[in-house]
């Protein structure tokens, strides 16, 4: 496999000259990219698409454990919402987005940015990915491929330590003229 971001295009086609005749299959990663380019056989054309298997935060087995972690989560904070409230800055704020959650119109974690474009469907959030880094700054580019890599790699526990770690922003404003 040879990688674009490493090797120049005629670095690519000269290597890949010289094993046309050894029998050896090859492909192409692109940067930047989940795929891969290449053929299986020497007579065709080489735009067979690879892609690599993701765990899609669109899955429907992740879009159900998404939305029971939500609602679990929810029931929980409003259980404990006595001792809870003290801990979170906007608890106004808080209260909204507990209810928005519950009745599905929010989630707790979700894209941040504006520009989803291309990402799979997800309600607005009160949390997004970027708050698992101490940084307070990211450009829209970073903060774009965060989205992406969360919505690629999709994990419960990516969500668990998002809130865990931002647990008194969860009276955050955010969105909330979206809903």
């Amino acid at each position: 496999i040879f990688c674009a971001r490493d090797l120049s295009s005629s670095d690519i086609i000269d290597n890949m000259m010289k094993l046309v005749s050894t029998g050896v299959e090859f492909k192409i990663a692109p940067p930047e990219s989940y795929s891969i380019i290449g053929s299986n056989n020497i007579d065709t054309a080489g735009d067979d698409l690879y892609t690599i298997d993701f765990n899609s935060v669109s899955k429907p087995g992740n879009k159900r454990k998404k939305r029971m972690l939500d609602i679990s989560v929810s029931l929980i904070f409003f259980t404990l919402c006595p001792v809870i409230i003290w801990f979170i800055h906007e608890k106004l704020n808080f209260f909204r987005n507990l209810g928005y959650v519950l009745v599905g119109k929010r989630t707790w974690v979700g894209y941040g940015g504006n520009d989803n474009a291309g990402l799979p469907n997800l309600k607005s959030c009160v949390l997004s990915p970027e708050l698992l880094f101490k940084e307070k700054k990211f450009s829209p580019s970073e903060i774009r491929k965060m989205n992406l890599d969360y919505s690629k790699n999709y994990r419960l526990e990516t969500d668990f330590k998002i809130l865990i770690r931002n647990f008194r922003k969860l009276g955050n404003q955010k969105n909330l003229n979206n809903v």
